[in-house]
C-alpha cells in the first residue's frame, strides 16, 4: 500500500491558545501530528492548513512544512499565526487539508472585545 499521510487515530490538531482579546492579540502556534499508516515512505508534499476568519474567508494559509515520513513513523508539525491576522472580533477556525481538499482536522479560536 502507498504512503497515507494523516492524522493519527484519536488525536486533532490543537492551538497554543484558543481565547483572544482583540485589545490584545498574541501569535497562535497552530500545532498537528502526521502518521504514515501506509507500507512505503513519503512526506507531507500537498498538505496545506488555512485558518477561517468569522466572514468565512481566508485570512492566513501555507502549505505544511515539507518532511519526509517513513512507514509507521508519525511527525510532528505546526505554523505560527500572527497576531495581527486575528483583526476581527468571532470565531477563526484553523483546519489541516490534505492534497485531495479534504479537511484533516482543525481548531477553533476565539477573539473576543
Amino acid at each position: 500500500m502507498p504512503a497515507q499521510i494523516q492524522i493519527p487515530d484519536g488525536t486533532a490538531p490543537s492551538v497554543n491558545n484558543n481565547t483572544l482579546s482583540k485589545s490584545a492579540p498574541a501569535d497562535i502556534w497552530f500545532s498537528w501530528s502526521l502518521v504514515n499508516n501506509g507500507d512505503e515512505d513519503g512526506d507531507t508534499n500537498g498538505i496545506r492548513w488555512a485558518l477561517q476568519d468569522p466572514s468565512g474567508s481566508t485570512a492566513a494559509g501555507d502549505s505544511a512544512p515539507l518532511q519526509s515520513v517513513t512507514a509507521g513513523s508519525t511527525v510532528e508539525q505546526g505554523a505560527n499565526i500572527p497576531a495581527s491576522t486575528f483583526n476581527a472580533e468571532g470565531t477563526y477556525w484553523a483546519n489541516l487539508v490534505d492534497p485531495s481538499g479534504q479537511n484533516l482536522g482543525g481548531a477553533r479560536v476565539d477573539v473576543t472585545s
